[in-house]
């Protein structure tokens, strides 16, 4: 990376140049800081870097190295230029150009120098634009690379001490020839508007309220990234919801940590202090039909409505709507068993034939207690008896954290 992700592309240019530069420019910092160890042979190459220079500068060094045959190196100072000029109407021709005329496209009319992605899904993420540099090593070809940074949702376990760092890039196949806009909105980006950030911001408040709302119990709608931290990020997947979904907010089961400041390379050298790190407004919740946990935008998240009202339409024998009615009526006070800390709770065992209400029953008293119903079948806890142990213990620590029903078809 080197100081090109300080100071832009870089200009070779001759021992001959760089002693007169120092000689015309005895105020200029970058000419004077030039290593005079440097200056005494002839066929020594300077490099230094086109955002230090101003536009007299600029003249100079094109005049200079086209009188010189440095045809390309002259080039590259026009297309930079028109680059700097017109960044968001300037077609893109070439890789220098286009790290150029990027940063200056980002800095027009900038608000706080994200950019978004904008997805499929009809999710607008906001990214902290943290860094553009040109790579020209010998491993892989010539490409631009834009480093993104937001405070995004987690796929694996290391993404907890740090905010989530993205890297784009660009390459000359990439360019030709688009407008940076254009070539943005092919990677999925667009420059950040006051309209995108005002649905941020309403997304954020939206956030704010559900996040708190542990093992709260919501509706899902479109989809979300199924992630399973046993498996990796690898694992990580979108899927879509045939229909809307019942989740429950499983954010007290994470250890999130919200990253607000970053100091950008690229909008300190702009005099910018830029550095406000974005949050996806994700939340993290267990899908009680599928039994997995997702990502879920909180645009595509409701508050779920219990209707207690269905007690009345649930025909049972009144000795038994009696006896039910009692046991549910205080969920938070435990039922202790007269060993200490042998259990705890209440336990409803309904008998009975296919079809005659025992699953019903169990939804409608949900609806009652305004808790989730977390159902588990049979078939979930597998045949051998040590499998039998561990999927029954991990289901019974599911029910206890989200402090819903555990009933079992």
């Amino acid at each position: 990376m080197g100081n090109e992700q300080y100071q832009g592309i870089s200009i070779t240019i001759s021992t001959a140049l760089a002693r007169e530069a120092r000689s015309n420019y005895p105020d200029i910092a970058w000419a004077q800081n030039l290593p005079a160890y440097l200056l005494q042979r002839d066929d020594n190459e300077i490099t230094i870097y086109f955002n230090q220079l101003d536009e007299p500068q600029k003249d100079w060094l094109y005049k200079r190295l086209a009188e010189e045959g440095h045809s390309t190196a002259a080039n590259t100072i026009i297309s930079m230029r028109q680059a700097e000029k017109d960044p968001s109407n300037i077609e893109i021709s070439t890789l220098k150009m286009f790290v150029q005329g990027l940063s200056r496209y980002l800095l027009h009319d900038t608000i706080d120098g994200w950019v978004y992605s904008i997805g499929g899904k009809g999710e607008q993420m906001p990214w902290l634009v943290n860094n553009i540099y040109l790579q020209e090593g010998r491993s892989a070809p010539p490409n631009v690379a834009v480093q993104l940074i937001a405070n995004s949702p987690q796929l694996s376990v290391d993404y907890t001490q740090r905010p989530v760092s993205r890297f784009l890039y660009f390459f000359a196949d990439d360019l030709m020839p688009k407008r940076i806009a254009d070539i943005l909105a092919a990677k999925g980006y667009v420059k950040e508007t006051q309209d995108l950030k005002e649905q941020y911001r309403a997304s954020l408040a939206k956030f704010s309220d559900y996040f708190v709302m542990h093992n709260a119990q919501f509706v899902a709608t479109r989809g979300g990234i199924e992630v399973d931290f046993d498996k990796g990020n690898r694992n990580s997947e979108w899927v879509t919801f045939e229909g809307p979904a019942k989740v429950v907010n499983d954010e007290g089961i994470m250890q999130r940590k919200f990253f607000t400041q970053l100091d950008s390379p690229l909008w300190g050298q702009f005099g910018k202090l830029y550095s406000e790190i974005p949050i996806h407004p994700k939340i993290f919740c267990f899908n009680l039909e599928a039994h997995t946990n997702m990502w879920i935008h909180v645009n595509n998240l409701t508050e779920y409505v219990y209707n207690p009202n269905l007690r009345d339409k649930l025909i049972l024998p009144d000795s038994h709507r009696d006896l039910v009615d009692i046991l549910t009526q205080d969920m938070d006070v435990l039922m202790e068993d007269i060993i200490p800390g042998k259990s705890g709770g209440t336990t409803i065992l309904c008998k009975g034939a296919p079809g005659l209400g025992k699953t019903l029953t169990a939804e409608v008293y949900a609806e009652i207690a305004e808790r989730p119903l977390y159902r588990v079948h049979s078939g979930q806890l597998g045949v051998m008896s040590d499998e039998v142990e561990v999927n029954l213990d991990k289901i019974l620590k599911r029910a206890g954290t989200a402090l819903g029903r555990r009933h079992a078809d």
